[in-house]
């Protein structure tokens, strides 16, 4: 296969239940076929997610990554990657036909170095879900959020961009998309929201999912905000761990109340095993793209 436009990676690992559906998705962008290949990372999979790729035949090119770990798994992607830009989406998504044309359309001019586009619940979504778009605003978390950060859920840059910035931290096994948007900001690199770039995401949708899910994103926030203390990362700015302003989300005030509390709590339970019990993994060098191209 020849050079390409946009190479959308897509890091999976037992999904089964939603892959499928995020794949013919894509395949039916309104976009040019002939500019776009599609990268499928299987992150060891253990269910019938391998069966379920290989229903797409040459469509998806698929990629094997025994390295656990989204970061892993995008770097695995970029490695095999042919093109001059790279979009990013996760395995429980779906993305709107018109996704990747207005997502691209930010980084024609130069102007800035990654767009974000805009992350919603899933059609038919319950209340819980809904308030997952709070969570996930990407325009507060590029525009209000000091630093900005990213969502990997929704993103495209650069391909030269990511080369030279060493990719994704493969220690990070979550806040990998913070832990980068981070060190672009250190470099000087200029971020962008598109708002007509929509991908819709399975979000928590029970009290306990959305517990964890806040939960996960202190946990991981006490490390990220000691490496970028720098850049006076604030706790309630790192890896979406705030709660947004989406004023589309139709909660009533006694709902949104109530959620705010439980994901609030989940993440102050998350800084306090941070703190005490931080991940391990951290201690070690950090695992780049580089890195391997080196050792290749």
């Amino acid at each position: 296969m020849g050079p390409v436009y946009v190479s959308v990676i897509v890091p999976v690992r037992n999904g089964a239940a939603t892959i499928r559906e995020c794949l013919q998705s894509i395949l039916s962008l309104r976009f040019p076929p002939e500019q776009m290949e599609l990268i499928c990372v299987d992150n060891d999979s253990r269910d019938a997610t391998p069966a379920f790729l290989g229903e797409f035949g040459n469509r998806v090119r698929v990629i094997h990554e025994k390295r656990l770990g989204a970061g892993a798994a995008r770097n695995a992607g970029l490695r095999a990657a042919q093109s001059r830009w790279i979009a990013f989406t996760d395995a429980d998504c779906v993305v709107d036909p018109h996704w990747l044309g207005n997502l691209l359309s930010g980084l024609q001019d130069g102007t800035v170095d990654a767009v974000g586009g805009r992350i919603l619940a899933v059609d038919g979504a319950g209340v819980i879900e809904k308030f997952g778009e709070i969570i996930h605003d990407h325009r507060r978390a590029i525009e209000d959020a000091r630093p900005p950060h990213l969502i990997t859920m929704n993103l495209a840059m650069p391909l030269a961009l990511l080369q030279q910035q060493g990719g994704f931290d493969e220690r990070w096994l979550r806040s990998q998309d913070a832990e980068l948007a981070f060190r672009l900001v250190g470099a000087g690199c200029r971020f962008a929201y598109a708002p007509a770039a929509v991908v819709r995401h399975r979000n928590a949708s029970t009290l306990r999912e959305l517990w964890h899910e806040g939960y996960t994103h202190g946990y991981w926030g006490v490390e990220l905000y000691r490496a970028y203390s720098g850049l006076k990362v604030a706790p309630g700015d790192a890896s979406a761990a705030g709660v947004g302003e989406q004023t589309t989300v139709e909660l009533t005030r006694w709902q949104r109340a109530a959620l705010e509390r439980v994901f609030r709590n989940g993440k102050r339970c998350g800084f306090a095993a941070g703190r005490w019990f931080p991940p391990a993994i951290l201690s070690s060098p950090p695992v780049l793209l580089r890195d391997k191209d080196a050792s290749a």
